[in-house]
């Protein structure tokens, strides 16, 4: 039996339902915080761009990139949700694995958008690097402004 992929409604639904669990908790745990972040906002992230893209996924943690193009290139997906910036947790070599890269953006009221699609290396030039975590970060807006000024052929 296959397993049954969401469209971006569907999935939307199930953001929903999950952000009603998390408010359940935080008014019954007053102080503590269920942030819907992390690997779960990721994995949301990669499987609506896999759809959205037609990209095949690779396994989760996967070294380098999360799927595969139809035109067979490496594409690496981030995902936004609360936070004002993306982390690039992996070594230089293995970000540059990915010559795609997707940025998507979950609103405040659950809506799913792309705010990224293009090639990888312009992001990870313009981002910071924190050598004392090991990682790079750079802030959405940041993304968003590298979208707009990709020439047409660069865009996806």
């Amino acid at each position: 039996m296959g397993v049954q992929k969401l469209d971006g409604a569907k999935l939307g639904s199930i953001i929903a339902e999950l952000q009603q669990i998390v408010d359940k908790l935080q008014a019954a745990y007053p102080g503590r915080k269920f942030t819907l972040d992390g690997h779960i906002i990721g994995s949301i992230g990669e499987v609506w761009a896999a759809n959205k893209f037609g990209l095949a996924l690779k396994e989760h943690s996967f070294k380098g990139y999360d799927a595969v193009a139809p035109d067979g290139k490496p594409v690496e997906i981030k995902t936004a949700r609360n936070s004002k910036q993306i982390n690039f947790s992996a070594t230089e070599s293995d970000n540059l694995l990915a010559e795609r890269l997707i940025v998507v953006k979950i609103s405040p009221e659950l809506e799913i958008s792309t705010i990224y699609d293009g090639p990888a290396l312009p992001v990870w030039e313009a981002a910071n690097e924190d050598k004392k975590r090991g990682r790079r970060t750079i802030s959405v807006n940041k993304v968003i402004e590298l979208q707009r000024s990709l020439n047409n052929k660069d865009r996806q």
